[in-house]
């Protein structure tokens, strides 16, 4: 019996500082401008996606909302809301560093398997935040939304994902809108 590693993975968008999505299996695809020279095209999952976010920003504004304010779809959100600060890396472990109105987040990716199962962890460092911050973690479209205290289900067809606080502070919560939308709130 021959025994492989299972690749996972999680990309993060500097520019929405949003997690994109988390797969199993293979890396991305090599298209794109900084890839093969090309326009038009943009690398994409290799792999089975197992949760995601629509293009948007990964943190709500200053009305809790989670609208794009940018007139072109690129480049970083507005300063005074978001910044990319950059990332650490220790041996296999990637420290995320941003800030969201004026608080910093160190935020660490990771992965465990339970039961068989593929689990990805978010673990988020803050230090008294300057506002009311909340998280876009996970999006179900057509999902139908459970939430009971620290654990919240989205079912769409097969499709369960499943997201639970651990751990957290007093005043973290987890928050459902639209019955697909996964939201931290800090």
């Amino acid at each position: 019996a021959r025994n492989h590693a299972l690749a996972v993975r999680t990309g993060f968008d500097t520019d929405l500082l949003r997690m994109a999505a988390g797969w199993t299996g293979g890396y991305i695809s090599t298209r794109g401008v900084a890839f093969d020279g090309g326009h038009g095209s943009h690398p994409g999952i290799v792999g089975e996606q197992k949760f995601g976010t629509r293009q948007g920003p990964g943190w709500a504004n200053a009305n809790g909302e989670f609208t794009d304010p940018r007139t072109e779809p690129f480049g970083p959100l507005p300063e005074d809301w978001c910044r990319w600060d950059g990332l650490y890396v220790n041996g296999s472990n990637t420290v995320l560093s941003y800030t969201v109105f004026g608080t910093k987040i160190y935020e660490q990716p990771g992965m465990l398997t339970q039961a068989g199962e593929i689990v990805f962890t978010r673990t988020f460092q803050t230090k008294n935040a300057k506002a009311n911050l909340i998280a876009l973690l996970a999006e179900v479209e057509g999902a139908t939304a459970k939430l009971e205290g620290n654990t919240l289900t989205l079912t769409a067809g097969t499709n369960v994902t499943w997201v639970a606080l651990s751990g957290e502070p007093k005043g973290v919560a987890l928050d459902v809108v639209d019955n697909s939308r996964a939201l931290l709130k800090i």
